[in-house]
């Protein structure tokens, strides 16, 4: 068995324990951990979105067929049963929230499958207004109750036999869409269209840098991140959305668990700043490093 941690972002983790078996599945087991993070999200009206975690699954196989209870079907094994709500907004610049550790047998993972709860999860703006699958204005989730999500597995999760830290990054911006608007206000809500990525946190990489006004305009807190795959001389509708996230008070950034590409950074503004947006293309990110693009500078609009 391996140690594996899971972490949200969310953190799982795997121990490494020795085990005999007459069948063909893996005798080796790795500690593994779990983490959670988010992604951008109009940070402007809102204060919290809070998830509620029931449980993490994860298979060898690909395709986990339609029969989500067939675990013979699917090969899903539970690797960690937090059932704790989680606040979203709080995850940004590469933090994580640990969701467990699990012994996990060292072999490579082809899908990952999150189990939440809808009837205990929300979305609270800064004025007090709480909403939630009943309330109006409130979240339309893609179901009642507990909702099983299958999470994007770009690359194959290896655990190894030393363990490993397995990423579930839940993004916000692409996860949650304003109703009826740009912006989240007045009698708007969300629709639910979840975005979830696993990564294991060895193989990937992070991005970082500042932003700023042009003509000594200062730092711009809250400026949303992008992270794009694609060719910089084609439309920008033609590039595929990776991750996102924001600058911080100080207008900061770390864009984190990324897997090693050459990307494109797309910098805008919160609605109401003075300012624009800016494009950096070909940042090219190395497992175990950290890339600078260093200080983005937005033009005035």
């Amino acid at each position: 068995m391996s140690p594996a941690k899971f972490a949200s972002v969310l953190l799982l983790s795997a121990l490494s324990v020795a085990a005999c078996s007459d069948s063909t599945e893996p005798t080796e087991t790795s500690l593994t951990s779990v983490l959670l993070t988010d992604a951008p999200f109009p940070y402007d009206r809102v204060a919290r979105v809070d998830v509620y975690i029931v449980r993490i699954m994860a298979s060898e196989k690909a395709d986990t067929g339609s029969n989500v209870e067939d675990s013979t079907q699917t090969g899903l094994r539970t690797i960690v049963e937090p059932n704790q709500r989680y606040d979203l907004l709080t995850l940004q610049g590469g933090r994580t929230a640990p969701l467990g550790d699990a012994n996990l047998p060292a072999t490579v993972y082809r899908s990952v499958r999150l189990t939440m709860s809808t009837d205990s999860s929300s979305i609270t703006l800064k004025d007090g207004t709480v909403l939630t699958g009943a309330s109006s204005p409130g979240v339309a989730w893609q179901g009642e109750g507990v909702i099983s999500l299958n999470a994007v597995v770009h690359e194959p999760v290896e655990i190894a036999d030393t363990g490993a830290v397995i990423v579930i990054d839940f993004d916000v911006g692409r996860s949650f869409i304003p109703v009826g608007a740009d912006t989240v206000g007045g009698s708007t809500g969300f629709l639910f269209i979840p975005y979830i990525r696993a990564v294991n946190s060895a193989g990937t990489g992070s991005i970082s840098g500042a932003v700023v006004g042009a003509d000594q305009g200062g730092p711009i807190p809250g400026a949303a991140i992008r992270v794009f795959l694609g060719d910089p001389a084609m439309p920008e509708n033609t590039w595929a959305l990776m991750s996102s996230g924001k600058a911080d008070a100080v207008g900061s950034f770390q864009i984190g668990y990324l897997t090693p590409r050459t990307y494109i950074i797309r910098v805008d503004a919160p609605a109401s700043s003075a300012y624009g947006h800016a494009v950096v293309p070909a940042v090219v990110v190395t497992a175990g490093q950290e890339t600078s693009v260093g200080t983005v500078t937005l033009p005035a609009r």
